[in-house]
């Protein structure tokens, strides 16, 4: 309802709860709608597909994964990212697209050695 103040609530008070998130997270990579592009899971990813569909009547979807690298460089820098395809046809979805064009950058810069190391860390992942 609009004009009713919500409570602020501080991240360290959600604990378990934002523990939970980040299962979930690494889960849709590890074993769900982003399982088939190993690149991510190689990396560690944690992220999030998602399909909206447009109109029923174009046929057409976006489609969309946002993520982040769970590795902090030494200077701080940790990669995140957000990745939307607009006007997919209907029965492709977020991993297939979106999913997949965060996965062929990861892969882009895990062959770079500079990348690799300030963003990948000196594993280059996992």
């Amino acid at each position: 309802e609009l004009g009713v103040a919500r409570r602020a609530v501080a991240l360290g008070e959600l604990g378990d709860s934002l523990e939970i998130v980040r299962r979930g997270l690494l889960a849709c990579v590890e074993t769900g709608t982003a399982r088939r592009l190993p690149v991510l899971a190689e990396l560690g990813v944690a992220g999030k597909t998602g399909t909206a569909e447009i109109s029923s009547r174009t046929r057409r979807n976006n489609a969309w994964f946002a993520g982040y690298l769970p590795f902090v460089s030494a200077d701080g820098v940790q990669l995140c990212f957000c990745a939307v395809v607009y006007h997919v046809p209907d029965g492709v979805h977020g991993a297939a697209a979106a999913g997949q064009l965060v996965s062929d950058f990861l892969a882009l810069v895990r062959a770079d050695p500079v990348l690799a190391t300030r963003y990948l860390g000196a594993e280059g992942g996992r």
